[in-house]
């Protein structure tokens, strides 16, 4: 029942704010407000939130009409009402399994780039394509989902209509999206404790495991640290061993590292990459510090590179 509820409240969100995004009466004459998806009223929740995601963007991308070409605007639409509708679009497909999510974005994709050969659109070709990458696999973005922009830089890495360099770059972020996606076996790595005892990933056992690329002095870091240490729950499933937090530093001033060891918990298996493999072979395409996964018992990934917050409510949801 509560997952019910919660599609329930994210249609209901999604709608009240395409809804708002329609032009004020000054503008009706230069901009089209964002075409509201019809949701029929006999789907239950579920299907309701895929009817969505599967329909959301089929008016704004149909080409059959009349409309205006001018490059302020996204297919006649004020940018900040595309980029709202993104972000929506973003948080929905991290709501369903990764194979529904993967197809709606392929879909999406292959509309993306129906726009190319049409001139009157150009501008909507470019700025589809600046919304996915933000949303989606922009370092900063609290919904960037490797997994799921896979779907889009593998498909962009393989489209003619597009120069050499961007295929090459679509190329490249194919590939690094491709490694660790969830539910494969995260690669294996050796790392280094303060003491020169050596570790494993995979020789670690625990129930879950939170795999933890950090920098000291890192601000989100303290952050993390805080939240995972004074957690009563999660602490004490760490002090019992069924949670393991793998905390690593991947950069090489190792000085920096130990001057600031102190500062994480004994619990945890603080350590750092003595054989740089993890940056210089890039077994894990880390963009930005921190970066986390979480592991199961068999070391195969259910989170990947995700922003703390979608970490914590996962932990507080499977350990409920």
């Amino acid at each position: 029942m509560g997952r019910i509820i919660k599609y329930i409240v994210l249609i209901c969100a999604v709608m009240t704010c395409l809804c708002a995004c329609g032009a004020s009466d000054g503008d009706k004459a230069a901009s089209r407000a964002f075409p509201i998806v019809e949701i029929p009223s006999m789907l239950d929740a579920e299907d309701k939130i895929d009817y969505v995601l599967g329909h959301m963007w089929d008016a704004f991308l149909d080409k059959s009409g009349q409309i205006s070409c001018d490059t302020t605007l996204v297919n006649g639409v004020k940018e900040e009402e595309v980029t709202q509708v993104m972000a929506n679009y973003a948080m929905l497909l991290g709501q369903v399994d990764l194979e529904k999510a993967y197809g709606y974005m392929s879909s999406l994709t292959e509309s993306i780039i129906s726009l190319h050969d049409c001139d009157s659109l150009s501008h909507t070709f470019t700025a589809m394509r600046k919304c996915v990458e933000n949303y989606l696999y922009d370092a900063n973005s609290p919904l960037r989902d490797e997994d799921i922009y896979h779907a889009y830089c593998s498909r962009m890495a393989s489209f003619e209509g597009l120069g050499e360099a961007y295929r090459q770059l679509y190329s490249y972020q194919a590939e690094m999206c491709a490694m660790n996606r969830r539910g494969t076996v995260a690669a294996d790595f050796a790392f280094s404790d303060k003491d020169g005892r050596h570790y494993t990933l995979h020789g670690i056992n625990a129930d879950l495991t939170i795999l933890f690329f950090s920098n000291p002095g890192c601000t989100a870091c303290k952050q993390i640290i805080e939240y995972l240490s004074y957690n009563p729950e999660i602490s004490s499933l760490v002090q019992e061993g069924k949670i393991a937090v793998v905390n690593v530093y991947i950069d090489e001033d190792l000085k920096e590292w130990y001057d600031y060891i102190d500062q994480y918990p004994e619990s945890w298996y603080n350590g750092y990459d003595h054989n740089h493999i993890i940056r210089d072979d890039e077994l894990y395409n880390v963009r930005a510090i921190p970066s986390l996964y979480l592991l199961d018992k068999d070391k195969k990934v259910i989170l990947k590179d995700v922003n703390e917050q979608r970490l914590f409510v996962t932990l507080d949801n499977m350990l409920e």
